[in-house]
């Protein structure tokens, strides 16, 4: 077998691969690992569920819910989008958002069946935020 290079990157803010600065609650970074090839590899979650890999065109750019990206070709874009809550006593209630720009391919993971529609303009969808795994970047999302 031929060997695989493993890397860690910090994430700063930019592009998936071009150094995100991207800090945790606690303000801490966190890391990506890259995997150089020739040779084999291979992802998966701790969890049952359903896997997808999306073929984003040039210019396309989708938000998965965070947590739920399993990889993305080195060409991916990243960047963050904060969907805002509704105010709660004594907190607002929002999440954030994996904003990922093709071209490019994206591997995600689904707890369970994934299950795709696509809304007309002006069509709306009530769902429970834990059931979202990602959208187009041009569907609005708000929290009720």
């Amino acid at each position: 077998e031929p060997p695989i290079a493993v890397g860690r990157k910090t994430v700063k803010s930019g592009g998936l691969l071009s150094g995100l600065e991207r800090v945790s609650v606690g303000g801490m970074p966190f890391f990506l690992t890259e995997f150089t090839g020739p040779g084999h590899v291979a992802f998966s979650r701790d969890g049952v569920g359903e896997i997808r890999l999306l073929d984003l065109p040039a210019g396309h750019e989708i938000d998965i819910m965070e947590g739920s990206l399993l990889c993305a070709s080195d060409s991916i874009g990243y960047a963050m989008e904060y969907v805002k809550g509704t105010h709660r006593p004594g907190r607002v209630v929002g999440f954030w958002l994996d904003r990922l720009s093709g071209p490019g391919k994206v591997a995600i993971h689904g707890y369970g069946n994934i299950i795709s529609m696509t809304l007309a303009p002006k069509e709306t969808i009530t769902t429970d935020l834990g059931a979202l795994l990602y959208k187009d970047a041009g569907v609005q999302a708000k929290t009720a």
